[in-house]
């Protein structure tokens, strides 16, 4: 931290973006040393932020904390300067794009309630379709799927209205 804190101050840096375990190093740093000066707003993002963690940020950085998610699938969310505390600290924002669909399903589909645990599906202006769209090349609605794979990919390909073609793997999860 104390180079990058150098940087900051000699360079005129009002902005960086950071991982949480650098975040939690960089508060440790500013405790026992003292802050940057001139960093206005620090974005946390790659890995959930605890709260903990998030509360210290501001008092100890003497910056904004902006939360951030994003995934290679599309969605991409962050915290805004016009956000309350509790969002803030509290949450990794809204959606960027007005456009954006977030769902949160049980392994049948069907929506989950408030707080519980699901499966994240999403879809918006920047997800695949929209990827094949820019290439002029609307017409692609397939998309390959190992069968060794979970998670949200062959979910935001069927959000995304494509279809899902599962491609065999051997016993190590690599496709024939």
């Amino acid at each position: 931290p104390e180079t990058a804190f150098e940087l900051i101050e000699r360079e005129g840096v009002t902005f960086a973006a950071v991982v949480p375990p650098l975040a939690r190093l960089w508060v440790e740093a500013a405790t026992a040393c003292g802050a940057p000066r001139g960093l206005r707003s620090l974005m946390v993002g790659g890995a959930r932020c605890d709260r903990a963690l998030a509360e210290s940020i501001g008092p100890a950085l003497g910056c904004r904390l902006i939360q951030s998610f994003g995934m290679a699938e599309g969605l991409l969310t962050h915290t805004r300067p016009e956000d309350g505390h509790e969002l803030v600290v509290g949450t990794q924002g809204r959606p960027l794009s007005p456009f954006d669909e977030v769902r949160v399903l049980d392994p049948a589909g069907a929506p989950v309630p408030a707080g519980e645990v699901g499966e994240l599906w999403t879809r918006g202006p920047y997800t695949i379709r929209g990827y094949h769209r820019a290439n002029g090349q609307s017409g692609r609605n397939v998309c390959l799927i190992p069968q060794s794979a979970h998670g949200t990919n062959p979910a935001s390909a069927v959000m995304a209205g494509m279809k899902v073609v599962v491609v065999a793997t051997d016993r190590d999860g690599n496709v024939d």
